[in-house]
């Protein structure tokens, strides 16, 4: 007899197998999360400086891979309920440096997010994107397909209208 076929419907993502659930691997991918977006925001912002990448270019850049950056490293986690409050530090360190970027000496990364240059602009769509991010972490956290497509889909979306 042929083998039934596949079923129609997707497991939520919670049901996936994930990392070991035990709290120093979570630390462990959180810590690899905050290194790339380091790194990765560092490289952004150096090309810009260096005027190899223009202020739109650099914009456009940020807004449209970090949001599918940081989705890349949920299932890294465990299915532990702490997991979602480690990953949601992620992008909570992004609001807190970009804050900090526009109130303090290294107003590098608020000039790569802004339309002008203008540093307070850090603090109006930069910003509301990291809180939505953050919301949608602590709300669709590995339970629903729908979170991780309206992450993407908000990314790309910012892209085009940025």
């Amino acid at each position: 007899a042929p083998p039934p076929p596949p079923s129609a419907s997707l497991p939520p993502l919670s049901m996936l197998p994930a990392a070991a659930g035990t709290l120093p691997s979570d630390l462990a991918v959180t810590a690899a999360c905050l290194g790339a977006t380091v790194v990765w925001l560092m490289l952004c912002e150096r090309l810009h400086k260096g005027k190899w990448l223009s202020g739109d270019s650099s914009r456009k850049l940020i807004h449209a891979s970090s949001g599918p950056f940081f989705l890349l490293f949920w299932p890294l986690y465990s299915a532990a309920p702490e997991a979602r409050w480690l990953a949601v530090s992620v992008p909570m360190f992004a609001l807190v440096r970009i804050v900090a970027a526009v109130r303090g000496p290294g107003k590098g990364l608020a000039e790569s997010v802004s339309r002008s240059g203008d540093v307070k602009e850090a603090l109006e769509g930069p910003l509301y994107y990291i809180i939505v991010v953050v919301l949608a972490t602590l709300v669709f956290w590995r339970d629903s397909p729908v979170g991780i497509v309206a992450s993407a889909f908000r990314s790309r979306v910012i892209f085009i209208l940025s």
